[in-house]
């Protein structure tokens, strides 16, 4: 009788621990699937847009950084009233050729510009010496010392490392090559779209 009671007991406990633990692992399944959902969503957000004409295309980071890499040293120059000058640099950034991306629309005109638009209200424009490379460089004292030699990219890691300050990122323009020295009024930050416009 004792041996019977035992066994009703051991069931009835069994039955209790098994409920409890479905009931553990029922309870925590939204906050996974909360967690996993915010993940995704973070993925596939648009940070930066481009534009021709009526063609826009969005782009999240996740495909900005399936685009071929390009990787260089850069340095910027600050010139107020002479002799002030001020330099940042030299730093490493990665990101996308200019150029790389402006030809993902395959019907582009012969001339354009592009004009860069920053999420502080910003507008950079550009010409298309300029997309290609052809700037003043200058010494350390802020003297020009030649024209050209650089690549202009947008760039979302500097020193290795995701743009996250929010005063100059996520994506920013930078002119990269063995630490030449290039004007700061070049280097648009905050960077959200870039539309390209026909020079007639």
């Amino acid at each position: 009788m004792a041996d019977k009671k035992n066994k009703i007991i051991t069931i009835v406990l069994s039955i209790i621990i098994l409920i409890a633990i479905f009931t553990i692992i029922y309870v925590n399944l939204p906050e996974e699937k909360d967690t996993k959902d915010k993940t995704t969503n973070k993925d596939t957000e648009t940070i930066f847009t481009i534009t021709f004409g009526d063609e826009v295309t969005n782009y999240t980071l996740q495909d900005l950084e399936i685009f071929e890499s390009f990787i260089g040293k850069g340095m910027l120059i600050r010139i107020g009233w002479l002799p002030e000058v001020k330099l940042e640099g030299p730093f490493n950034f990665t990101g996308i050729k200019v150029d790389t991306i402006i030809n993902q629309f395959d019907n582009l005109p012969n001339n354009y510009t592009v004009s860069v638009y920053s999420s502080d209200g910003k507008t950079t424009d550009y010409n298309k010496s300029t997309i290609n490379g052809q700037v003043k460089i200058y010494n350390e004292s802020g003297n020009i010392t030649q024209t050209g030699g650089v690549t202009m990219i947008l760039a979302h890691k500097k020193d290795g490392a995701y743009l996250t300050d929010p005063d100059k990122g996520p994506l920013r323009i930078a002119f990269i090559n063995d630490g030449k020295i290039t004007s700061s009024k070049l280097w648009a930050k905050m960077v959200v779209s870039i539309e390209i416009i026909e020079q007639l």
